[in-house]
C-alpha cells in the first residue's frame, strides 16, 4: 500500500442498508451526516457487489485535492486504481474521519452529477456537485480494489 492509504474499509451497500440509515453513522465532531440524495436518482459507474464487501489500499482523496471529479477520474484510471462510489465513501466517512470534502467519482447523481461527502458546518451530508467543477477542499477518493 502507498504511504498514508487506508489498507481495507468494510462496504455496506444500498442493499442492505440505505443512504437514510448509513449516513447518520458518519460523523464530523459532534455533527450527525445527513443526505439531500434522493436514493433512486443514484446510479454506480463501477462494477461492485451487492453483498457487503471490503475495498482495499484506499487513498482518501487528498492526492486529488482540487482537481474535478471529470480530470481526478481519468487520473485514478491512468494509476490503475478504482473511483469510490457513493457507498464506498460513506463507508470511508463512518470509519475515518476526513479533513476534506471527498467526491465519489465512481457512481452519478441524476445521470450528470457526482456524489459528495460534504463536511459542512451543519454536519456531514451527502449532496452533489457537478463533475467539472473543482475546489481546493474537495478530491476524489480511490481503492486499489474491491
Amino acid at each position: 500500500f502507498a504511504e498514508g492509504n487506508i489498507p481495507f474499509i468494510p462496504v455496506i451497500t444500498k442493499h442492505y442498508l440505505t443512504i437514510y440509515s448509513r449516513m447518520p453513522m458518519v460523523k464530523n465532531g459532534d455533527k450527525i451526516g445527513y443526505t439531500l440524495l434522493d436514493p433512486t436518482e443514484i446510479t454506480d459507474i463501477e462494477d461492485v457487489p451487492t453483498k457487503p464487501y471490503y475495498i482495499f489500499d484506499v487513498e482518501d482523496g487528498k492526492a486529488m485535492l482540487g482537481k474535478s471529479p471529470k480530470d481526478a477520474e481519468k487520473l485514478i484510471r491512468k494509476n490503475k486504481r478504482f473511483p469510490l462510489t457513493v457507498d464506498e465513501v460513506m463507508s470511508l466517512g463512518i470509519h475515518r474521519n476526513s479533513k476534506h470534502n471527498i467526491d465519489a467519482t465512481g457512481s452519478r447523481y441524476k445521470s450528470s452529477k457526482v456524489p459528495v461527502l460534504w463536511l459542512s458546518d451543519g454536519g456531514p451530508r451527502l449532496d452533489w456537485s457537478i463533475a467539472d467543477d473543482s475546489r481546493g477542499k474537495w478530491g476524489s477518493a480511490s481503492c486499489g480494489s474491491r
